[in-house]
């Protein structure tokens, strides 16, 4: 009987294969057989001409094969075929696929969860070279479009207790591995958000009619996903949303404080998205996220961020319908005036509470001191003066900028300076403006003088088609400095080349019993990570990639504690079996990463690893590097060691043009020198450069890191077996000293 069932199922994977290669042909009817002949093999439709059909064989296509024939389906048939289908009326033979309609059975919710798996999988951004998205041009536009509305459709026809049921519930199935796969697909489902605000952010090739419909499908599911979420998983999505609309829309804003209508129109675009997704009554959590944590929680956005945040807060009465929303991307706003209780009228009070703390002006990092003081400025620019006035800023303020202008630091007086001519300019009248003589020139004087003119959320715009006008001027862009890039290094031959590949149409076959292929891209998603060693274009990719993501990463949700173990383990038994440049200094600088990204999840695990028999010599010195390296990092030495040797250099550099300068000499300085004598003191220029570093490494120094190292090595010389390793004397000498590294960032 088995071996029955086994010769079925090899008719069965050699009659797929046989209809895959039909596709060569390129003509309709191959691409209808290929749809049509499985749906009928699964519903025992007249149309099948393949083996015979059983449950067993039926069982056998949905477990083993139906997610890679959907895979197929979308790298081939849906990039190439559905303009055609469309045409034939044929193109539901695609849909039902993804989305089975019909009463519903085991069979069909099986298929669904599959469906919305692999549909997921493709659910993703990535960042590609710009020759990659000129070849995969459609992939980035009408792929992402149709996976869209497919994972649309299925969460409205099918519930989650559906899914449910076909996964957790089927008892042929041994239960660990039921649970296992129900842990997978319930990850997957938490992810869809997350990977929605990323495309929303990153698909800039959709044109505003397609973009509008997607919203309006999109934002009420989002928006009650997002009012059940976890306050992690809330802050995870909004953050992802956000440093990817930063990559994307944002970064066509060439200067961040700029004020064409452009800018105003990108910040807009971001900020509607933002208000779809978030929604009028949105929870307590998110509230707090937006108004307080993003500006005065510890993180630091870029500007062009800030404006979209405080663009969407100046919306408050504007969130009911996504229609009303849509209008503000041409400026159809009417009547928005900002009172003494709106969102950005309590968020400066706050902003201005923290701005005047002492301890914030003598300790706070000059970044952070710039960040907060951008924020103040750009919302006087939206705050009308009766509404200053009346809730009492000036009150609230001059205390701060008092003791601003009382810094012994120069970029610390400037920034108060600025504030306060700022502040007095909006409320004061004409002759009683303040005026503190600054150079006008200077560039932060410049920046932050043009921080209040922005006003993106209230700013009028005229009325035309930005949305064709921003692409056109972006492809400008690209094509100029794409031009000025490459013009010594590309010949004609290879652009022709590129052509050539850019309109092959011949459809790629896969051999249903291989591993599929991937185009070879950077994911936004560490999970995408499983490195795989025999794939040098796509280990080249990761590595190189690996130490921004993961810091990106750091902070924000979960995902990087999640998989922090598993990475840690890749990271560790690499082999660099193809040569590839950097490889050994992109490794380095990924652990390091993720050493001071999961410091509690990672290092235990590292450590542990360490003192794994598995390991050789190279590897065992690596761990003891980055442990070392990322130890001093926490603790805030690193950074210091950099300054020193860039203070170095400069020394040096001052050094060798001081040697070539004609000076005076001591003796015709004594000549012509007065009797008095000027005497300077350091004190002044020591307290302005001094900062307090934060030693995160103390609270993890004994547990975390020195006690597990001490305890591995212990157990080791008690089991003479596994301690050989240690006997080597280069490596005792290594472990001794990353312990004493320990005690010093300690």
């Amino acid at each position: 009987m088995e071996a029955s069932n086994f010769s079925t199922e090899k008719l069965l994977r050699n009659y797929l294969r046989t209809l895959q290669n039909n596709l060569n042909t390129s003509t309709i009817e191959s691409v209808i057989d290929f749809l049509q002949e499985p749906l009928d093999f699964l519903e025992n439709g007249n149309s099948w001409h393949g083996p015979a059909t059983s449950p067993e064989s039926q069982k056998y296509f949905i477990t083993k094969l139906y997610s890679k024939h959907l895979k197929f389906i979308i790298d081939n048939i849906i990039i190439n075929w559905s303009e055609t289908l469309l045409r034939r009326q044929k193109d539901m033979l695609v849909m039902e696929y993804f989305v089975p309609k019909g009463t519903k059975n085991l069979q069909k919710i099986k298929r669904a969860s599959i469906s919305l798996q692999v549909l997921v999988s493709y659910f993703s951004t990535s960042y590609q070279s710009q020759n990659d998205l000129k070849i995969y041009q459609k992939h980035q536009t009408y792929l992402p479009t149709i996976i869209q509305k497919f994972v649309f459709s299925l969460l409205k026809s099918y519930s989650i207790q559906d899914f449910f049921d076909a996964i957790l519930k089927n008892e042929e199935v041994d239960i660990r591995e039921r649970y296992s796969e129900w842990k997978e697909f319930v990850g997957l489902i938490c992810s869809i958000p997350e990977r929605s605000a990323n495309l929303m952010a990153f698909n800039q090739n959709l044109g505003s009619r397609e973009e509008s419909s997607f919203l309006s499908e999109a934002y009420p599911i989002w928006k009650t996903m997002i009012s059940s979420f976890s306050s992690h998983v809330a802050e995870s999505f909004l953050t992802a949303f956000l440093l990817h609309s930063q990559s994307q829309d944002l970064s066509k804003i060439t200067n961040p404080v700029s004020t064409e209508d452009k800018s105003h129109y990108l910040v807009r675009k971001v900020a509607t998205l933002l208000s779809l997704l978030i929604g009028k009554d949105n929870n307590e959590f998110v509230s707090y996220l937006i108004k307080f944590k993003y500006f005065v929680g510890g993180k630091i956005f870029p500007i062009s961020i800030v404006r979209v945040l405080c663009c969407f807060l100046s919306w408050g009465g504007f969130q009911d319908r996504p229609d009303d929303m849509m209008k503000t991307f041409t400026g159809q706003i009417d009547n928005l005036r900002l009172g003494l209780n709106d969102d950005l009228t309590l968020l400066l009070k706050t902003l201005i509470s923290s701005w005047s703390d002492p301890t914030f002006i003598k300790h706070a990092s000059s970044s952070v001191q710039m960040y907060i003081t951008s924020a103040i400025l750009i919302i006087f620019g939206y705050l009308p003066k009766s509404t200053l006035i009346k809730a009492a800023i000036l009150r609230d303020i001059t205390p701060g900028i008092t003791r601003w202008l009382q810094s012994t630091s120069e970029e610390a007086r400037k920034m108060g300076m600025v504030t306060a001519e700022i502040f007095s300019k909006l409320t004061d009248v004409l002759e009683n403006v303040l005026d503190f003589e600054l150079n006008p020139e200077d560039d932060d004087v410049k920046y932050f003088r043009q921080l209040v003119e922005l006003k993106d959320g209230i700013v009028d715009l005229p009325d035309f088609d930005y949305e064709d006008k921003v692409e056109a001027d972006l492809n400008g862009e690209q094509i100029s400095e794409e031009y000025s890039n490459h013009e010594d290094n590309v010949n004609n031959e290879d652009l022709i080349e590129i052509k050539d590949v850019k309109d092959d149409n011949e459809t790629r076959v896969v051999d249903s019993d291989d591993e599929d292929d991937f185009n070879t891209h950077a994911s936004v998603f560490i999970s995408s990570y499983k490195l795989s060693s025999d794939d040098p274009d796509k280990l080249e990719l990761a590595m190189n990639a690996a130490k921004n993501l993961i810091r990106q990463k750091t902070g924000f949700g979960t995902e990087l504690d999640d998989h922090a173990t598993e990475l840690a383990k890749i990271l560790i038994g690499l082999q660099d079996n193809f040569e590839l440049t950097g490889f050994e200094e992109n490794r380095h600088a990924a652990m390091i990463a993720l050493i001071c990204g999961s410091p509690k999840i990672a290092v235990p695990f590292i450590i542990q690893q360490f003192f794994e028999k598995k390991y050789s010599l190279a590897e065992r010195y690596m761990i003891l590097s980055t442990l070392s390296t990322g130890a001093r990092e926490l603790a805030g030495l690193q950074s210091i060691e950099d300054k020193k040797e860039k203070e170095t250099a400069i020394i040096d550099t001052l050094s060798q043009e001081i040697s070539k300068l004609d000076l005076t000499t001591i003796r015709s300085l004594k000549e012509t020198s007065n009797d008095k004598v000027r005497r300077f003191s350091r004190k002044p220029l020591v307290e302005s450069t001094r900062t307090t570093s934060v030693n995160r490494f103390n609270e993890l120094a004994a547990k975390t890191f020195f006690f597990p190292l001490t305890a591995g090595f212990w157990n080791l010389t008690r089991d003479s077996d596994l301690g050989n390793f240690m006997k080597d004397p280069t490596l005792i000498q290594r472990y001794v000293t990353t312990l004493g590294v320990f005690v010093q960032c300690s």
